[in-house]
């Protein structure tokens, strides 16, 4: 393969503007993610929980142990909790440790996407048109890759393995890539789906050192999980697996993964990666052709199956997105290539020739233009504003007008910043209650039950009256709303949450 070169002055225009294009939203996402990094409330309504996971490692507590009132693990594995803890030993609690880890972990993923495929093709345009493309997902992925979650970090390990895969066939890179594979695991359980195909991969490449990869990512597993069981009492498993395992398939998401996640929003970028691969299937070494496949498989996998259940979000499929990127990237030069070897070949009274030499390259970088452009989004949209902060600190001082316990169902971390302790938070609540195990919903159910009939917090603060129903019960009554101001302190990624009820003890 070698580096693109402008083909004529149309060709160099267009191909400037992809580029440009393609930088530019990289530079966006920047700008708006250091621009949301200080605001001191949700950016998303789920951060909160993650920061009391954060505070609960700072403090020697168990993340896994029984539910209840007190608290309910988020099911996810520590090692974005643990790695954020270390953060926050120098900066101090809060969103900014998490955020950073985020924010660090997405650019890293940038220049992982830009260096794999510059490597791969030699242009250093196809590596920044798959960072471009990839960045470019920001908002569609529901803004999500800043946030104090799990998922940068864990798309990081997991693209990190790849590459290592990919590039560094040999007994090291084969270990340090299952080491990878294991901490994206111990970060997101949806690597282990990423995996399966990997281990197969690596079983085919077992000459090249590919079972030592099979042995070290099996053993590290293995052992964390039994660990991490032993030390909760039997809890991880039932956060980790048993939990999500509830999730409800919901039918319709099976077909519209793949038309209205992949074929709306990435239709060019996936016509190149589907003719790329068929261009390697005619080749006779077929390397590079079992390695996208297999990866792919395993990257669409991890993304296919948390989106079609209850709860999904747009985030399920940041790394479905990300490998498509990569694998449009490395399609660009082979498809430059090919189409001028057909040219080529065409016969010289061929009707079509001159036309096609003229304007297929313009036309080819035009279709990369589009395909960047549909991704167009407002940043202004996702950037908190100073009456979304306002409100936040008004909030504050409602909560700690109440000089007791105040339980801030949806946004523990709320009832921190206001002086007072976190309590479980509506999400993994839900998560629980949604589980097959009956005993662990009814042990959350009654511990709930008993805080409210002992009248155990001076306020409850709720974003709907469903929340445990608490709209019928006896032993609170609803006192207010929350925001007189309907269009405040929602959060800017994410689905849309506020506290907007207040019930306090009936006397």
């Amino acid at each position: 393969m070698v580096d693109d070169s402008s083909g004529s002055t149309a060709a160099s225009l267009v191909k400037y503007l992809a580029g440009s294009l393609a930088a530019a939203y990289i530079l966006i996402y920047v700008v708006v993610a250091i621009l949301r990094i200080s605001y001191p409330f949700e950016l998303e309504w789920v951060e909160g929980s993650m920061v009391d996971h954060v505070q609960r490692v700072l403090d020697g507590k168990p993340l896994y142990v029984a539910p209840s009132v007190d608290f309910v693990p988020a099911i996810y594995p520590p090692f974005y909790y643990v790695v954020s803890a270390g953060v926050a030993k120098v900066t101090g609690l809060g969103f900014l440790p998490l955020r950073l880890v985020s924010l660090l972990s997405s650019l890293g993923c940038l220049a992982l996407l830009f260096f794999w495929v510059r490597r791969e093709t030699r242009s250093r345009f196809a590596g920044l048109l798959a960072a471009g493309l990839f960045a470019a997902t920001y908002r569609l992925g529901g803004a999500w890759l800043d946030l104090g979650r799990v998922d940068s970090l864990f798309l990081l390990l997991l693209l990190g393995a790849l590459y290592l895969l990919r590039f560094h066939r040999t007994r090291v890179g084969f270990g340090l890539a299952a080491v990878l594979l294991f901490f994206s695991a111990l970060t997101k359980q949806t690597a282990l789906l990423a995996a399966l195909p990997l281990l197969w991969l690596a079983i085919r490449q077992r000459k090249q050192g590919g079972l030592t990869f099979v042995a070290v990512f099996v053993l590290l597993t293995g052992f964390a999980a039994a660990a991490l069981q032993i030390t909760s009492d039997g809890w991880f498993s039932f956060y980790a697996l048993d939990v999500p395992a509830g999730h409800n398939i919901i039918p319709g998401r099976i077909a519209d993964f793949v038309l209205g996640d992949l074929l709306r929003p990435f239709m060019v970028a996936c016509l190149c990666g589907v003719v790329y691969l068929i261009m390697q299937a005619g080749k006779a070494a077929r390397e590079e052709l079992w390695f996208y496949l297999f990866s792919g498989a395993g990257v669409l996998l991890a993304s296919w199956v948390p989106r079609i259940k209850d709860g999904n979000f747009a985030n399920d499929v940041i790394p479905a997105w990300a490998f498509l990127a990569l694998l449009c990237g490395v399609a660009v030069p082979a498809l430059r290539t090919a189409g001028q070897k057909v040219l080529a070949a065409l016969p010289e009274d061929f009707p079509a020739r001159a036309r096609l030499a003229r304007w297929g390259l313009p036309l080819f970088y035009g279709a990369l233009v589009l395909q960047l452009a549909t991704l167009y989004y407002l940043p202004q949209e996702i950037i908190p504003t100073a009456a979304d902060r306002a409100a936040g600190y008004t909030l504050l001082k409602s909560i700690q007008q109440f000089p007791g316990e105040v339980w801030v169902a949806h946004h523990g971390y709320l009832a921190t910043q206001a002086g007072k302790r976190p309590y479980a938070t509506a999400l993994p609540i839900y998560d629980v209650l949604r589980a097959k195990n009956e005993h662990a919903k009814q042990v959350l159910f009654d511990s709930i039950d008993a805080a409210f009939k002992a009248h155990r917090f001076d306020a409850v603060y709720v974003d709907n009256d469903r929340f445990m129903d608490i709209a019928d019960r006896t032993d609170y009554v609803r006192k207010a709303g929350v925001f007189p101001d309907p269009s405040v302190f929602w959060p800017v990624s994410g689905a849309p949450s506020r506290p907007l009820r207040v019930y306090v003890p009936q006397p």
